[in-house]
């Protein structure tokens, strides 16, 4: 009997060691375009869910903010990039989390398996008909809201001096 147990928590402590890492996190993509921030989602925050929340380019020549015009879908070719949702429910499988990536430049979605290589690499592998495949390494980058401090800080206006005495009313025309 005791080797029965001891047995089983081998097994049950050996299938925890090969548990995907928590990909929770900040990661810039590896052409440095776009940060993902990764969340825990799903039934029991077991999956893996990301979205863009900032990228290098935001805004388009025209000063518009960027959006997901290559969608096959022209109802939601309007939408912004920045946070929209690009893995959606990745599942943990062996050491990693794998289900779907979409990609916004060409408007397709491509099976992909992300993989914690260390504390600061995201391992990020694609395919497309499981044939055509491709990885990249992610980068972690801090947790701040990095597309809003793009933005040129403007000094704060000093407050008004309060007036001693009410303006006078400019008289009333006559008739």
């Amino acid at each position: 009997m005791r080797i029965a147990l001891s047995l089983a928590a081998l097994l049950v402590s050996g299938s925890a060691f090969a548990a995907p890492k928590d990909l929770s996190g900040t990661w810039l993509t590896g052409d440095g375009r776009a940060k993902i921030r990764i969340d825990r989602c799903g039934p029991g925050g077991s999956n893996a869910c990301g979205k863009v929340v900032w990228l290098k380019s935001p805004s388009t020549d025209t000063g518009a903010p960027r959006t997901d015009l290559k969608n096959p879908d022209p109802r939601k070719r309007a939408r912004p990039i920045i946070g929209l949702t690009l893995l959606d429910n990745l599942k943990p499988e062996d050491e990693s989390f794998a289900g779907e990536i979409y990609n916004a430049d060409e408007g397709k979605i491509y099976q992909v398996s992300l993989a914690r290589e260390s504390d600061s690499e995201l391992n990020v592998q694609g395919c497309m008909l499981k044939v055509l495949c491709g990885s990249q390494t992610w980068t972690r980058v801090p947790d701040v809201n990095q597309q809003a401090a793009a933005a040129p800080v403007e000094a704060p206006a000093k407050p008004a001096k309060a007036a001693a005495k009410p303006a006078k009313a400019a008289p009333a025309p006559a008739e």
